[in-house]
């Protein structure tokens, strides 16, 4: 009877998260995403022979709604072609206390207001108080890559295949700074790129050989900070 039940078409693993202690590090979510509350944690689906064919469907993803999410989706036919597409989220949370008492005019031009400057000049050991009405500073960074990939085949002997590739990353990383011969001080330094991947190759092969061509050409796109 096992043999005759019909297999699985699918996964859905979801759940609600309590945290509890001491989570106020920006250690604690460096690198991931662990919020209170309903999650999703996997789900996945798997369609073959759609439209009464051979078309098959894959789709998963894994925490999903939050900061370090993925996804795949795959599409194409048996034997003939293929269709991936990929996404992945990556946080990279550097501290979640940072504050300053410098103000962004434009991306990494900070200056200090003449009130601030005339206060502690005509009174430095006011600094404490000022720094508790110092602006918050968010000094995270936002990695994203998504690729989409397609393999043709159109006979036995033949493969192409192509594949795009897009990588991000924004936000603000701290960087050290020494004023006046002596002073550390840190501030953010805005980060904004982007780099475009390219992918073409053919594949033939028999019993009797076969050969590979490829290119992968990458182009990065910073934009320009002061």
């Amino acid at each position: 009877s096992a043999q005759e039940t019909a297999p699985p078409h699918g996964d859905l693993e979801i759940g609600v998260r309590a945290v509890a202690g001491d989570h106020d590090s920006a250690q604690f979510n460096e690198y991931r995403d662990l919020h209170p509350g309903f999650f999703i944690r996997d789900f996945q689906t798997s369609l073959d022979h759609l439209f009464q064919k051979d078309y098959f469907l894959t789709i998963q993803t894994r925490d999903s709604l939050q900061k370090d999410q993925r996804f795949r989706v795959t599409f194409g036919r048996y034997g003939k072609y293929r269709v991936e597409f990929d996404w992945d989220s990556t946080p990279h949370e550097f501290t979640n206390s940072a504050a300053t008492l410098y103000t962004e005019s434009s991306p990494g031009v900070f200056t200090v207001p003449a009130a601030v400057r005339g206060n502690l000049i005509a009174n430095p050991a006011s600094l404490p108080t000022m720094l508790l009405g110092a602006t918050p500073l968010d000094i995270a960074l936002k990695r994203q890559l998504g690729s989409v990939s397609f393999e043709y085949t159109p006979t036995g002997a033949w493969t192409v295949m192509l594949r795009y590739a897009h990588e991000s990353e924004n936000g603000n990383r701290p960087f050290g700074t020494i004023l006046n011969s002596s002073n550390m001080l840190e501030l953010p330094e805005p980060t904004d790129y982007r780099v475009h991947e390219v992918k073409a190759g053919v594949e033939y092969g028999n019993n009797r050989g076969g050969f590979q061509a490829g290119y992968t050409g990458s182009f990065l796109d910073r934009k320009s900070v002061v």
